[in-house]
C-alpha cells in the first residue's frame, strides 16, 4: 500500500522523504488508536486514510504555492488537510479551528506526537492569505473581522 501511495506522490510531483512518511505513519497509528475510544473520523481503513485523507489533503499543493503561506483550516476535524500540509510544508503558518473539543484535543495530542511546534489552535484576530473553508481553498488577504467574499478570489475545490 505504501508503495502505491509513494507512486501517487511522485505522479503528482509532491516532494516527500522518509521523515514525512514516518510522520504520516505516526499520524495514522495515533488516529486509529484515538478513534477506538473517541470518534474523530469514519474512515479508518489504512489505504482509505492514506488516499482519501492524506493524499487528498496534499493535492491542493498542485494549485497553490504553499511555501511560507499562512493557512487557516476551518473545521479541521481530525486534522485534514491542515496537519498533513504542515508535515509536508513545515514552513507554513497553520491555524486549525474546529468547534468540537474532542477533535481539538486530538489535534493538540497529535501535534505533540509529531513534534510539530509552530501552529495555533485558536480563533483570535489574525491575517490569513490562504483559507480552507468547507472543502474549498481561497487565496485572499483578510483579517478575521473582514467580510469573506469571493470577489477576486480563486476557489479551488478537490
Amino acid at each position: 500500500m505504501i508503495n502505491e501511495f509513494i507512486k501517487n506522490l511522485q505522479k503528482n510531483n509532491i516532494p516527500y522523504d522518509d521523515e514525512k512518511l514516518t510522520q504520516l505513519n505516526i499520524y495514522y497509528n495515533f488516529l486509529i488508536d484515538y478513534n477506538s475510544h473517541t470518534n474523530v473520523t469514519a474512515i479508518t481503513d489504512e489505504k482509505e486514510v492514506y488516499f482519501k485523507h492524506f493524499l487528498d489533503s496534499l493535492m491542493v499543493s498542485k494549485a497553490v504555492n504553499l511555501s511560507n503561506q499562512t493557512i487557516l483550516d476551518i473545521g479541521s476535524g481530525a486534522g485534514f488537510p491542515g496537519i498533513v500540509l504542515k508535515i509536508f510544508y513545515p514552513d507554513i503558518k497553520l491555524t486549525v479551528l474546529d468547534s468540537n473539543n474532542k477533535k481539538i484535543t486530538f489535534i493538540n495530542m497529535l501535534l505533540e506526537k509529531l513534534n510539530i511546534k509552530s501552529y495555533k489552535v485558536s480563533s483570535e484576530n489574525h491575517v490569513w492569505n490562504v483559507l480552507y473553508l468547507n472543502g474549498n481553498w481561497l487565496n485572499l488577504d483578510l483579517t478575521w473581522d473582514d467580510p469573506i467574499t469571493n470577489d477576486g478570489t480563486d476557489i479551488i475545490e478537490y
